[in-house]
């Protein structure tokens, strides 16, 4: 069970979060845009996500060789590469999901108490 908590964090964080926030933009802020709603929802964990990526990068770069023991700093630059590429995905997948919810915020509300017309 325990080896489910990372992907999960990673699916409420990419995919739930980006949605409630788009349901709640857009319930919230009916003169806003839908692209500047789902910009919203969707950036702020990807954003964050890879200014990480840049940072260790950075630091995997700017590492003297004698600290790093046998080729070990590359390996931090590697992943951190594959990670900001992770983020990009996250972010499209996030702007879908913020869509979607965004979507449901402006459907049209059906009463079920009006009268039927005929």
């Amino acid at each position: 069970m325990s080896a489910l908590i990372v992907p999960m964090m990673i699916f409420v964080i990419v995919c739930i979060w980006p949605a409630a926030a788009g349901y709640g933009l857009g319930l919230g802020k009916p003169a806003w845009s839908s692209i500047k709603i789902v910009g919203w929802s969707c950036i702020p964990a990807p954003a964050l996500l890879g200014m990480f990526c840049v940072y260790i990068y950075s630091e995997a770069l700017l590492t003297q060789t004698e600290q790093c023991g046998i080729d070990a700093c590359s390996f931090n630059a590697d992943l951190s590469t594959i990670w900001l590429v992770l983020a990009g995905l996250f972010a499209v997948i996030g702007s879908l999901t913020a869509r979607a919810g965004l979507a449901l915020a402006r459907r049209p509300i059906k009463s079920s108490l009006a009268a039927p017309s005929e």
